[in-house]
């Protein structure tokens, strides 16, 4: 299906993604929507999963699986060594005077 290169996204997208579904864990449990919908269903099962693929689901709402939360926090590794480095180029940019664009 080529779902994998798809799904190949940058680490600024997966940090607002992370931060996004930080506090939504309602929408991220298929059970929620019981009775509902069930195609809301089957999407927030989508939404789950691709999640746990790209790794910026929190540990609590994963399934306990090491494979699951090693992703996790390789991730998290790999956004806090990003915003370190944004962080050092707007620190860089402010002290020359450069304007960054958003």
């Amino acid at each position: 299906m080529g779902v994998e290169k798809r799904l190949e996204i940058d680490t600024a997208t997966k940090v607002k993604i992370q931060e996004y579904v930080k506090d939504k864990s309602a929408i991220l449990n298929p059970n929620t929507f019981d009775g509902v919908d069930g195609l809301c269903g089957v999407i927030s099962f989508l939404m789950k999963e691709i999640s746990e693929y790209l790794g910026v689901i929190p540990l609590e709402n994963a399934k306990k699986i090491s494979a699951k939360e090693k992703i996790y926090l390789l991730n998290n590794e790999k956004i806090e060594f990003y915003n370190q480095r944004e962080n050092k180029i707007i620190e860089i940019a402010h002290k020359h005077g450069v304007v960054l664009d958003s």
